[in-house]
């Protein structure tokens, strides 16, 4: 193969693979925005159940705050996923860290919330 279609071709993989990295990060935002809405009213038990044992949790007042991820830096983004819950019932989900890549909100908080979700 010659110089120019060799270049040719390793410039479509490039592009490929790209795009593919591309859609992911789109799909994890995707899923991480409808978490924020979708998870609201699980209880305790299946939350636990679907995103295993937090980091970190306290009470204040009535409410109970539930935390997974990790604070550390990452090249890649980090995200920390709090539950916020009434009487054992999810009441709302937030995120905080550098929780985006390239533009894609909060894409770094899918890895935490996925399991939680039903699938569409």
């Amino acid at each position: 193969m010659s110089g120019t279609k060799t270049f040719l071709v390793m410039l479509i993989i490039l592009l490929t693979v790209a795009g593919c990295s591309s859609a992911r990060r789109a799909e994890r935002a995707e899923l991480a925005e409808r978490a924020k809405t979708e998870l609201v009213g699980l209880s305790k038990i299946e939350l636990l159940t679907c995103a295993g044992v937090p980091v970190r949790s306290m009470t204040e007042d009535k409410l109970e705050f539930i935390s997974y991820g990790s604070s550390g830096y990452s090249r890649r983004g980090s995200c920390v996923v709090t539950f916020v819950l009434r009487d054992a019932v999810v009441e709302s989900v937030a995120y905080t860290g550098r929780t985006s890549r390239r533009g894609k909100n909060d894409e770094q908080c899918a890895y935490t919330v996925a399991n939680c979700l039903v699938e569409e």
